[in-house]
């Protein structure tokens, strides 16, 4: 347990120092799936570490220690964790609590402004009275349909092409559930602060996705144009609920839109890949080791 349980912290730290170029060096949708699920995995074994960590703090207690039968006040002489440690660690599991609670909550709240403005559309798309330009996409709840929102002074300052750009981006975020992405992405930087550039380049990722799509629809350049017109233009800052046409990153995607389209880097994937099994493997010793030791208190 010494050394394992800190390896899963080592493995967050990696991948943050990697998910800036694995979003710029792959296909923004392979890019963002991969930083999905390496996030969820290592926010999983990190918070698992975290735990074993604060455990022992927890084993001190006599309630517990009388439920676990072991003595007390062996525990610190036999768990290699230093009593301080443990209980910054036991603040540390609170305060996650707290923050993916506070995650949830302003989430919900976003569904249900996002619900409002559903049921007072009635089709797929709103287009509001408004002099500024901009355009975002809201869904209430993955299984229901969603609703493009769409600005007067956008459909003024795009021409027709422009604006069948915008709207396969807001589409595409619809079809492919990008506010899902982007809930499990704000999970997984409360979980673990380390975490947290991974948060920006899922954000980055889900939006060069949709960009990918209205590339499709329009063509790249058009595509491109539509992004800089509205972004130049655009003073309007979308609700929390909505994912918003642009609003970030936005040279970086005009300028990946006018390059050709990314294709893979196997190299970062690998990099990420290798460091979630790392992780998992090494919470998983950590946790038998941490058994072992509780077992041997029990004698």
């Amino acid at each position: 347990m010494r050394l394992y349980v800190y390896v899963p912290f080592l493995a967050c730290v990696a991948s943050a120092m990697t998910a800036h170029a694995l979003a710029r060096r792959n296909n923004p949708r392979i890019a963002a799936i991969v930083l999905i699920c390496s996030g969820v995995i290592l926010a999983g074994a990190s918070s698992a570490a975290l735990s074993l960590l604060a455990f022992p703090a927890l084993a001190q207690l006599p309630l517990v220690a009388s439920l676990g039968h072991w003595s007390a006040t062996a525990v610190p002489a036999h768990v290699p964790v230093p009593t301080w440690l443990a209980i910054l660690a036991f603040c540390c599991v609170i305060a996650i609590v707290i923050d993916v609670g506070r995650v949830l909550m302003q989430y919900v709240d976003g569904l249900t402004q996002a619900l409002r403005v559903q049921r007072a559309s009635r089709g797929a798309m709103i287009v509001v009275d408004d002099p500024a330009v901009y355009a975002y996409a809201c869904r209430p709840w993955p299984w229901r349909r969603g609703v493009v929102i769409i600005s007067d002074g956008l459909q003024r300052a795009l021409d027709e092409d422009e604006r069948a750009a915008v709207l396969a981006h807001e589409q595409s975020h619809l079809a492919h559930h990008h506010g899902v992405f982007q809930l499990f992405s704000q999970i997984i930087a409360a979980i673990n602060p380390l975490l947290r550039p991974l948060q920006r380049e899922i954000a980055f990722c889900i939006e060069r996705w949709a960009d990918e799509d209205a590339a499709v629809v329009s063509g790249r350049n058009v595509a491109a144009a539509a992004l800089a017109t509205s972004a130049d233009r655009g003073t309007h800052a979308p609700p929390s609920f909505g994912l918003a046409h642009s609003t970030s990153n936005v040279c970086e995607r005009v300028q990946a839109l006018l390059d050709e389209p990314p294709t893979r880097d196997g190299r970062f994937l690998t990099t990420v890949a290798i460091n979630a099994v790392i992780a998992v493997g090494a919470v998983c010793l950590a946790a038998h080791s941490t058994e072992l030791i509780f077992e041997a208190l029990r004698r």
